[in-house]
């Protein structure tokens, strides 16, 4: 069982790196924005949720200051997030609006703080 547990965390640690090396490749396709903030905006293929929330987090802290918004569909399903850094809270995106609006397009459903939201819809 110990040996077990040993294996996930392996494997885990290992997804981990693998998720943040695609981070920063995706940090790399930043667009300046107003107020100098850089934004982001990406769909992933074959993500689950939580890897698009964990992606989400590690490309804002690539950027430093501004908007990351990404899509994550797996099996017909859409995991929409978005972060936004305090500097772009600050100048007015709230990520819980950017998720909603991108929600009802789509007939789905969403939500969450200014700083970080997430939703999802069906394709």
């Amino acid at each position: 069982m110990k040996k077990n547990k040993e294996l996930g965390k392996s494997a885990k640690s290992a997804r981990e790196s693998v998720l943040q090396a695609l981070a920063k490749k995706i940090s790399e396709k930043k667009q300046t924005i107003e107020n100098g903030l850089n934004k982001v905006e990406e769909v992933m293929i074959d993500y689950a949720p939580d890897e698009v929330r964990f992606l989400a987090m590690a490309v804002l802290s690539n950027i430093v200051d501004g908007v990351v918004i990404l899509d994550g569909q797996k099996d017909g399903k859409h995991s929409v997030v978005a972060a936004c850094s305090k500097s772009a809270v600050t100048a007015g995106f709230n990520a819980a609006n950017i998720i909603k609006e991108i929600a009802q397009k789509h007939n789905g459903s969403g939500g969450g703080r200014p700083e970080f939201a997430m939703g999802g819809y069906m394709s």
